[in-house]
Formats: structure tokens, sequence, C-alpha cells
């Protein structure tokens, strides 16, 4: 039964860990693309000042 149970608690922990590693992909993608955005309008206003 403590098999079981200790299994169980590994799962979540597993779970919890991809959830964890799920949630910095998102966020760094999101930041990527933040900065892309900003880097572009800021490429786009260089060039007509220029």
């Amino acid at each position: 039964m403590e098999l079981v149970e200790a299994d169980n608690v590994e799962k979540m922990m597993n779970v919890e860990k991809l959830v964890e590693i799920a949630v910095k992909v998102v966020w760094q993608g999101i930041s990527m693309s933040a900065a892309v955005s900003s880097l572009a309008e800021f490429a786009i206003t260089s060039a007509d000042e220029h």
C-alpha cells in the first residue's frame, strides 16, 4: 500500500515539475515575443528617422 502511495506522490511531483517547466517555456515565449516586437518597432522608427 505504501508503495502505491509513494508512486502517486512521485507522479504528482513529476506533473508539478512538468507544469512548472511549461509555464516557464510559455513565459519565455511571451517575453521573447515582446522583445522581438519592441526591437522591430525600434527598427521601424529608426528607419523612418533616417
